[in-house]
């Protein structure tokens, strides 16, 4: 008995000895483990901070989407030159969908501006003809009944129905008074040809799709190498009720890009007709310039003035004075000022058009950067004129914009 006692005492430090061990390679193997997480964390979070995320911001029908996908077009799957939209009946029907609703608003608003305050002469439609009277009714059916699917037949016979309505006088008056109601944007370049657009084989081209209005619901995400560099590009929708989706993205953006439309000055706001589209967006402007989730030493603001082209033809075309929007506020010329028998020189017609377009370019610019604060000045930020639908000028802007973000300022005030 006495052996065996011995003998259990001298294997005791052996087996002290061989669970130090063991816990010891446990210890080991946790240490490796939380070394390998602490590199994958690191390593992740360098990624992460390598990234440049940008936010596409502004009220709807800015231009915002056509934006986004002109940089699909640019840096994208969309660039191939192969690419086949995979939503193209989708953006067949939205197009068609616009067509009716314009056309249709356009006569019930003809109505409305018949009568007082505004008794418009111009914009009476004479709807005697039976001809009229059929396209209006078959036009109406389907404005007012948005689960009818037309026929090939039908489309047929709304394409030559609405090029008629399209034509009359009345109609084409209550367009250029669109000012005083809310109404999809380019509808005139669909209408001038909705009888291609209604013809049952009819396949948008890359600047029918452009010009599409797509109103986007929730939030769009894309992700670009550029210059070698990642981006994150976030598309969201512009109404009043899908901001309240915004604030989930505000987090570690680095690069604003606000997109204004300068025909907005003309338009009435889509969620709210007695108010001027562009007094929302520079109130929505001011808003984030100076919110706390864009801290200057962070985020870089870009202002992109956009839809130069709209804004020329409402102001030298169709003439519609910038007191529309702002009243004795704004104090410069407007197209209207001088009469056709002074602008009959061609020459002289071109010089004020752009005397006029400097002057009202010059007062929305100021306009928008009044809204800064002490802690962002103008050097804070950079603005741009732009046409969302021209892939050149976008080309051009964003490779600048992209090119300034990546260089050693920014990347020192992301680190920061």
């Amino acid at each position: 008995m006495g052996s065996a006692c011995t003998h259990s005492l001298e294997q005791k430090p052996k087996a002290v000895a061989q669970s130090a061990a063991a816990a010891d390679q446990r210890t080991s193997i946790v240490d490796e483990k939380e070394n390998a997480i602490s590199e994958y964390l690191h390593n992740s979070e360098n990624q992460d901070r390598r990234v440049i995320k940008i936010l596409l911001l502004g009220s709807g029908s800015s231009g915002k989407s056509t934006f986004f996908r002109q940089l699909d077009r640019i840096y994208g799957e969309a660039s191939r030159p192969n690419h086949v939209y995979a939503n193209e009946p989708y953006i067949i029907r939205t197009i068609r969908s616009n067509c009716i609703n314009s056309l249709f608003k356009l006569l019930t608003q003809s109505i409305r501006l018949c009568e007082k305050p505004f008794e418009f002469e111009d914009v009476k439609i004479d709807i005697e003809s039976q001809e009229t009277q059929d396209s209006i009714k078959l036009l109406a059916s389907f404005a007012t009944d948005v689960t009818q699917v037309p026929t090939e037949e039908q489309l047929l016979a709304l394409g030559e129905g609405m090029t008629k309505l399209w034509d009359l006088p009345g109609v084409r008056a209550t367009f250029r008074h669109r000012h005083h109601f809310s109404l999809i944007e380019n509808t005139n370049y669909f209408l001038s040809r909705v009888q291609d657009v209604m013809t049952p084989g009819y396949t948008p081209s890359i600047k029918d799709i452009l010009n599409a209005r797509m109103q986007t619901l929730g939030i769009t995400e894309k992700k670009y190498q550029i210059h070698q560099h990642p981006f994150n590009i976030f598309d969201v929708g512009g109404q009043r009720n899908e901001r309240r989706k915004w604030l989930s993205l505000f987090d570690r953006v680095n690069l604003l890009l606000f997109i204004a439309a300068l025909n907005h000055y003309s338009s009435a706001l889509f969620e709210d007709e007695t108010k001027n589209a562009i007094h929302e967006s520079l109130e929505l402007f001011g808003e984030m310039v100076t919110s706390k989730w864009f801290p200057p030493q962070y985020t870089q603001f870009v202002l992109f003035l956009n839809k130069n082209d709209l804004f020329k033809e409402r102001l030298t075309v169709d003439k519609i004075p910038m007191s529309v929007a702002f009243g004795d506020e704004y104090k410069s010329h407007n197209f209207g000022d001088k009469s056709e028998e002074e602008l009959a020189d061609p020459a002289v017609r071109i010089k004020w058009a752009d005397t006029c377009y400097r002057e009202a370019l010059s007062f929305i610019k100021a306009k928008y950067l009044s809204k800064l604060t002490g802690r962002r000045t103008t050097a804070h930020i950079f603005v741009h004129v732009t046409t969302a639908i021209k892939q050149d000028t976008i080309k051009t802007v964003f490779e600048e914009v992209s090119r300034r973000s990546i260089n050693k300022d920014l990347s020192s005030m992301r680190v920061q």
